[in-house]
């Protein structure tokens, strides 16, 4: 921006203040050139933005404006809009190198003066000058605009709004032509009225001669003003002074009358001239100072009660200067008070003087300087003490202070509110109680807000408007969230005076929590009142002497009476105490310690029966100590009694029940055991109380199975199952368990209590019994198998035979003719441990000394263990007899034998006992199946590695092996097994991982001596025979081999497949049949009874079974009776011969 400030030289050439808007500075310089040219003092400023542009307008004072049309980022119409924006009435003329009539309209319209060719540039001057001469012309014209509004003013002021009143008449008719408002109002007549009258209508009747004489003097312009009296429409006379214009008004020769009504100044002057000789009586005997000084302070004139009352008589205060009685801290203020009174003529203030005495008086002056009349100008003033009144001011600013601050740190609200119920104030307690967090914003609400009821603050309002004051008024309002509060109200309706409005003053005082209280307390008194008329305790309050003052039906109703009144009727003392306490007895305690508790009696009802009670009561005395009444409860306790001797009873069977009980809380802690729980588990009472059933967990039930019991318990329902627990001692036992919730009379489960009973004993027991029942099944199973083996084996076995028997040495068949014997022979030896576990194998049990198997046994035992396992033999030297087969027995200690060696790879001891034992019964009722008695026990242990409790389930089972593969038949122990049980006996296994295993065999002993062997017959056995045998057999192959070894032997052979034809064909056979050759199991009739029938035909013919196995009486449990003859499937066909050889020449 480029700027040029003025060139004195041309003073004399019209200045111009001009504003370039141009961003071209050759066509700015070419602009200011014709500018000077045209005649122009000029000064300028050239700006080319809108914010310079905007900044020059705002600080700088311009003649006008040249302005580019197109600038570089704007337009010279953003221009004229701008200076549109600030207001200013500045021309601006428009220049462009080509514009067009469109867009010159467009500026024109928006304001600009005129619009110049850049290609004309000496236009510009003279566009200029004619810009400025129409602005000197506007501001002309709004001048001479302002003049006829001034004007208009000026009469409205002078005639209209005049506060006298004034009117035209005319001089010729006397008639109203115009009246001002004031007039009208002054009158009491209307404008119409008064332009329907003359002049003289306004003056009394015997003023109107005057009246018309003064006006003919006017006509000669002799009188202009005076003091008349006019008369007003209601009849009141006034005086007014007049002051009066002859007028031309439109083409008639009026008079405008200024009328000023003085009759209140001629009152005014009358009491004046009264009140000048008050005045002067006043100030000569006013308290206050009313004195004059001259310009330099010095009193000229003074009254004398305030001179006086500086301790001075007047003439010593005259002529001396007011400094000289100022206190000495005010002198130095004098000076400037005097200026003031020489420059603004007058001063006012506080001023401190000095009495005769030195006390220090305050006095506030208002003084004047009197300059017109008077040649001396001179200070009037007067000055009032204001000491009293400044202190009492500050007493008053200071109780002031203390009640604002008790207004505001009151800890009861304080407001106040007008009428209609906006706030006018109130302090912060008062905002907090109506949850507000300050003054402001509780202010800026209605009072009809805090009430919850509106109709409430309209009948609050209405009763102060008539008693002016309320105190302790409830009143139920609400807090800003809505919550309701109740408080109590004093209010004062104030009314200020002075035409200000009243208001209303009210103090709040929170009584919510009173309010509260007292509802609660009325609840309680109802429910009180309830309780007591409900309650299932009888109540009662009595006399001293045992009057009934008050009593509740569950009283009546426990004694049997009707109502209360009935028992009002009564006195208590023939009812109370009838059996075991006299009432005597029953005052004396409550007299010696006011109170009694828990005081059980026998009372008697209305019909004589007797009532168990137990009473509480209270002596209730007076002030002065004295006794008034005693008041009770009485519970009956008849049934109670009664519950308590059955809970008595229920609570000795539990502590003497066999079954542990155990009652727990809802989260498991014990709360009771019985003495059975402590004898069950060794945990003592002490220690299971507030303790958890888990500290009998065994571990071996996984966390679903508990899971599940508590879903059934907290479920409500009873849970009943086993459980394996642990006792304190570690060992572990099993338990039958019932658990049930115990429930509130309510229903609510509180507790538990659990039933357990030991049942370790019965389960073991449950074991045995199933094991012996699987033995027997897998036994009936493994007898049936090798009886269909046996058949077979009798075949196999014995064609093996004949065909070795018809084979020469050399033959090449002959050695696998040998291997199918030996095959046969493995399996015969195999079916015959299947019926040895079976018990179906025929024993020849005999008298034994158990002691002497073990030794005849133990050279061949060592030698099947190995020398990397010690043998020990610990034998009972008083040992029992029993009675068994001698083979079988060997076979046991054989087998296990084998078996103790298998579990020792390693090396180990095997360890063979015997002993006595004598079984009692409470022994054997731990054990299934066996009877009490006398026994021989056989121990077998080794230091093996054991078996856990699976593998003891299972080790006597045929063909149950731990074994590898192929290194074992799975028959080891079941033979043993099916020996012992064949054999009458028992057999246990005790074993744990890694601490070897120990088995028990328990036989019955017997009485009698060892049997001797016997020796064998040196004479010689004819086997052949020309006999007649009938041969029975249900099995073809079995029955032709038969058939085919006898007759190769000279027999005469009858076969029969089953004992029908048997019985046909002994029935058909005409010679003698000298032996019955039968198997034992055969369809219909069995062997034995095929026997028996024949016999009735046949006496003599002798008999011979044979079986695979049997379940005849002959062969019952294993034991073959005397003189049966029998033989064994498979067999050979030698021992077939040998033995029907024996058969046949038996008895001979």
């Amino acid at each position: 921006m480029n700027a040029k400030k003025r060139d004195n030289s041309n003073a004399s050439l019209p200045r111009l203040r001009a504003l370039i808007l141009e961003d071209n500075p050759g066509d700015a310089k070419l602009c200011t050139t014709h500018l000077e040219r045209g005649g122009y003092d000029l000064q300028f400023d050239i700006v080319d933005t809108p914010d310079a542009f905007k900044d020059r307008l705002a600080g700088g004072e311009f003649d006008g404006i040249i302005a580019d049309y197109n600038l570089h980022t704007w337009t010279a119409m953003d221009a004229l809009e701008i200076l549109k924006q600030s207001g200013k009435d500045i021309p601006m003329i428009v220049s462009t190198g080509s514009l067009g009539d469109e867009p010159a309209v467009e500026c024109v319209k928006h304001g600009a003066a005129d619009f110049v060719l850049k290609d004309r540039p000496p236009r510009l001057p003279v566009a200029v000058r004619r810009a400025l001469e129409e602005k000197r012309l506007r501001e002309e014209h709004q001048q001479a605009l302002e003049a006829l509004r001034d004007s208009e003013r000026q009469y409205r002021l002078l005639f209209r709004d005049n506060p006298h009143p004034m009117w035209v008449y005319d001089l010729e008719t006397l008639r109203f032509l115009e009246v001002n408002e004031a007039a009208i109002d002054h009158y009491g007549y209307s404008r119409e009225e008064f332009l329907a009258m003359t002049i003289t209508d306004i003056r009394p009747p015997e003023d109107v001669p005057a009246l018309l004489k003064n006006l003919a003097e006017v006509q000669l312009g002799l009188d202009r003003a005076g003091t008349w009296r006019h008369c007003k429409k209601n009849g009141e006379i006034i005086d007014v002074e007049v002051t009066r214009n002859v007028i031309l008004f439109g083409d008639r020769q009026a008079e405008l009358v200024l009328a000023h009504d003085i009759t209140a100044r001629k009152g005014a002057e009358d009491a004046l001239r009264e009140s000048e000789d008050r005045y002067r009586d006043l100030i000569e005997h006013s308290s206050d100072l009313i004195c004059t000084h001259d310009l330099e302070g010095r009193i000229l004139s003074v009254n004398d009660p305030p001179a006086l009352s500086l301790g001075l008589p007047r003439e010593e205060i005259v002529g001396r200067n007011i400094r000289d009685i100022l206190a000495p801290e005010f002198r130095d203020q004098f000076a400037a008070y005097l200026a003031q009174i020489r420059t603004k003529g007058a001063a006012q203030g506080l001023m401190t003087v000095l009495t005769a005495t030195g006390e220090k008086r305050i006095w506030e002056y208002h003084n004047t300087l009197r300059t017109e009349g008077i040649t001396v100008p001179i200070v009037r003033g007067v000055a009032h003490d204001v000491t009293e009144r400044l202190r009492a001011e500050k007493a008053l600013r200071q109780s002031e202070e203390r009640y604002r601050l008790l207004f505001e740190r009151n800890l009861a609200g304080v407001s106040r509110t007008t009428l209609d119920g906006k706030f006018l104030d109130c302090n912060l307690a008062c905002a907090k109680m109506f949850g507000y967090a300050s003054c402001e914003e509780f202010l800026a609400q209605s009072a009809r807000d805090i009430y919850c009821d509106v109709a409430d603050r309209q009948s609050y309002v209405a009763r102060l408007q008539r008693e002016k004051s309320v105190t302790n008024i409830e009143l139920h309002l609400k807090r800003k969230d809505g919550t309701p509060i109740w408080v109590l109200e004093n209010g004062t309706l104030v009314d200020p005076g002075h035409g200000q409005p009243a208001f209303i003053e009210g103090t709040f005082t929170d009584i919510t929590e009173r309010k509260l209280a007292e509802e609660r307390l009325r609840e309680s008194q109802e429910r009180f009142k309830g309780l007591f008329e409900n309650a299932l305790l009888g109540l009662y309050r009595t006399t001293t002497d045992g009057r009934v003052l008050m009593a509740n039906p569950a009283l009546c109703q426990m004694l049997g009476f009707q109502s209360v009144e009935e028992l009002k009727r009564r006195n208590l003392e023939e009812y109370g105490f009838a059996v075991f306490h006299s009432r005597d007895e029953f005052k004396r305690v409550i007299e010696e310690k006011n109170v009694i508790v828990g005081w059980e009696a026998v009372w008697k009802r209305a019909d004589g029966t007797k009532l168990f009670v137990r009473e509480s009561a209270r002596a209730i005395h007076d002030d002065s100590g004295r006794l008034l009444y005693y008041e009770g409860t009485v519970e009956d306790m008849t049934e109670r009694k009664r519950t308590e001797e059955e809970n008595l009873r229920l609570i000795t069977a539990i502590e003497q029940s066999a079954e542990g009980v155990v009652i727990t809380d809802t989260g498991g802690s014990i709360q009771y055991v019985n003495p059975a729980f402590t004898r069950i588990t060794g945990y003592s009472r002490e220690e299971a109380l507030g303790n958890n059933p888990r500290i009998l967990k065994s571990g071996l039930h996984e966390l679903a199975f508990y899971g599940q019991m508590w879903r059934t318990i907290l479920g409500g329902a009873t849970w009943h199952g086993e459980v394996v627990n642990r006792r304190k001692d570690g060992s572990l036992y099993t338990e039958e368990m019932n658990i049930a919730p115990v429930r509130s009379p309510s229903g609510e489960i509180t507790h538990f209590i659990a039933t357990k009973q030991d049942i370790t004993a019965r389960k073991e027991l449950e074991q045995q019994f199933r094991q012996a029942q699987k033995m027997e099944a897998v036994g009936r199973l493994a007898g049936g198998v090798a009886h269909d083996f046996n058949n077979l084996l009798t075949i196999i076995n014995g064609y093996s035979q004949l065909l070795l028997e018809k084979l020469e040495p050399g033959s090449p068949m002959r050695a696998q003719v040998v291997e199918i014997q030996k095959s046969g022979e493995r399996a015969a030896d195999l079916t015959q441990q299947l019926l040895a576990f079976s018990r179906r194998q025929v024993l020849s049990p005999q008298v034994l000394d158990l002691n002497q198997v073990i030794r005849d046994t133990d050279k061949m035992l060592r030698r099947l263990i190995g020398e990397d396992v010690e043998c020990r033999t610990v034998l009972y030297p008083e040992l029992w007899m029993v009675r068994a087969d001698p083979g079988q027995i060997a076979q046991i200690l054989m087998n296990l034998g084998v078996n103790a060696r298998d579990a020792m790879p390693q090396g180990g001891t095997l360890t063979i006992e015997t002993s006595n034992a004598d079984l009692t019964e409470a022994y054997t009722s731990f054990h299934a199946q066996i009877t009490p008695g006398h026994y021989v026990v056989l121990v077998v242990g080794d230091t093996g590695v054991g078996m856990d409790r699976e593998t003891q389930s299972h080790i006597f089972e045929p063909f149950f092996t731990t074994k590898e593969q192929g290194k074992g038949t799975g028959l080891g122990l079941a033979t043993v097994y099916g020996i012992v049980k064949q054999s009458g006996g028992y057999i246990w296994v005790y074993s744990e991982p890694g601490k070897g295993a120990t088995f028990k065999i328990y036989l019955p002993s017997v009485d009698g001596k060892v049997q001797p062997g016997s020796p064998s017959s040196e004479r010689r056995i004819t086997y052949q025979g020309t006999e007649t045998i009938l041969v029975v057999e249900d099995d073809t192959s079995v029955r032709q081999l038969v058939a085919e070894v006898l007759k190769s032997q000279g027999y005469q052979v009858l076969t029969a497949s089953d004992p029908e034809e048997a019985a046909k064909t002994s029935a058909g056979y005409e010679k003698t049949i000298d032996l019955l050759l039968t198997d034992l199991v055969m369809p219909k009739l069995n062997g034995r009874q095929l026997a028996e029938h024949l016999a009735f035909s046949r006496p003599k013919m002798k008999v011979m079974f044979m079986s695979g196995y049997t379940d005849d009486a002959m062969v019952r449990h294993g034991f073959l009776s005397p003189g049966v003859a029998f033989i064994q499937k498979p067999f050979s066909p030698q021992a077939l011969v040998r033995k029907i050889r024996g058969v046949l020449d038996a008895g001979q």
